[in-house]
């Protein structure tokens, strides 16, 4: 399945979030966004392309030396872009400098693509935050590993013999021992009574008890996974 890309920003807006969930299991939410901001930045490549055939077609009907020397110069410097690189503020400047002159659609489908790269380039940056904010602070000190007690292996073993190991390995593919430790870490940091976990089992996400009733919750614990590169599943 591929991305979907839109050619207008409220487009673009309204379903951006809506597209991520049908690859939450591929990507987390900053991958995704990094991705989508390649296809654009590919828009805007292939729409550099079309400027250049556009100078290339209109040499003779250049009002003045100093526009026609300053499109040359334009056609000689991006004629080899590589497809990666972010090429907005050229886009912005020539596609200005076409419209001035020549009537194109040009000027409008840059502005449509600005406002989308924008918005990918703000959300990239409140996940950073995000990241910054639950992330824990990196110990100074070397820390010693202590023996496990024949109980505690045995809860590792139950982990193990149930699958749930198997299946962390299975949904993200190259995730190390030391993060699958560190899960397990965060999981019996806090001792929980079985009678108190029961009541927020419960299927309805519209119920105050079960974990993911607050969206915000649902950010937190998505975070939580992402620190120890695990791509959340199950949405209720």
């Amino acid at each position: 399945m591929e991305i979907p890309v839109y050619n207008f920003f409220e487009d673009f807006k309204d379903k951006v979030d809506i597209d991520y969930s049908k690859f939450h299991n591929k990507f987390t939410y900053s991958e995704y966004l990094h991705e989508l901001r390649l296809k654009y930045d590919k828009i805007i490549y292939d729409l550099l392309i079309e400027i250049m055939q556009n100078l290339k077609s209109i040499n003779d009907e250049v009002p003045t030396a100093e526009v026609q020397s300053n499109m040359n110069d334009f056609y000689e410097k991006y004629k080899n872009l590589p497809e990666s690189l972010n090429n907005i503020s050229a886009v912005e400047k020539y596609t200005d400098l076409l419209n001035e002159y020549f009537r194109t659609p040009l000027h409008d489908q840059k502005d449509e693509i600005k406002k989308i790269l924008k918005f990918i380039d703000e959300k990239l940056l409140v996940e950073k935050n995000n990241l910054v904010r639950f992330q824990k602070p990196v110990s100074q000190t070397i820390e010693v590993s202590e023996p496990l007690t024949a109980k505690q292996q045995q809860k590792v073993g139950l982990l193990i013999r149930s699958g749930i190991i198997d299946f962390l390995r299975d949904k993200n593919p190259g995730i190390s021992n030391n993060k699958i430790s560190g899960f397990i870490e965060l999981l019996t940091t806090e001792p929980m009574k079985k009678s108190s976990i029961t009541s927020h089992l419960v299927d309805s996400t519209d119920n105050v008890k079960h974990p993911f009733y607050s969206n915000q919750s649902l950010d937190e614990i998505d975070l939580k996974l992402k620190q120890f590169g695990i791509s959340p599943q199950s949405e209720k």
